[in-house]
């Protein structure tokens, strides 16, 4: 409390620094008059972290939105793919597309379905002002086999980069 009573006063000597009266003796012919209101500096002082945090959450939630949209789009073709995630900020994620087989995974990429894939994580992305830094390719299988089925633990050793 101590510590936000400091940062309170010294937001009012601020104000009081920045604040001046037009009909002030030493007013220069021509200078604009700056007034902030301590309501204004108080609440853009405690605000920065809330806005971006919110605005990185509303950011986030569009790129699952995005993904989501590719993700039921690609499941259409019914190669073995069954969902894709992501780790990582949004602004550069890595996309992790996941088959039940190994063998449907070599499959679909040997067929190059992976092209017509990545086109579409791109063009979502570039929607939200992003770009995949990796697009890789797993297996529920293969998730099983090395790591026991721990999709947390798998991610953690992404591999596989396209």
């Amino acid at each position: 409390m101590e510590g936000e009573n400091k940062a309170i006063k010294g937001i009012y000597v601020l104000i009081n620094a920045l604040d001046r009266n037009p009909n002030q003796e030493n007013r220069t012919q021509g200078d604009t008059s700056l007034i902030l209101h301590p309501i204004f500096l108080i609440k853009s002082c405690e605000s920065p972290l809330k806005i971006r945090a919110e605005g990185e959450d509303m950011t986030e939630r569009k790129l699952i939105t995005v993904l989501t949209d590719v993700c039921e789009s690609v499941k259409s073709t019914n190669n073995g793919f069954v969902w894709l995630t992501h780790v990582g900020h949004w602004r550069a994620p890595q996309v992790i597309a996941v088959f039940n087989t190994e063998q449907e995974k070599q499959r679909a990429l040997t067929n190059g379905w992976d092209i017509d894939f990545i086109n579409q994580v791109n063009i979502a992305l570039a929607s939200i002002k992003s770009a995949p830094v990796g697009i890789y390719f797993d297996s529920e299988e293969e998730c099983k086999k090395v790591s026991g089925g721990n999709w947390d633990r798998h991610l953690s050793n992404v591999k596989n980069l396209h």
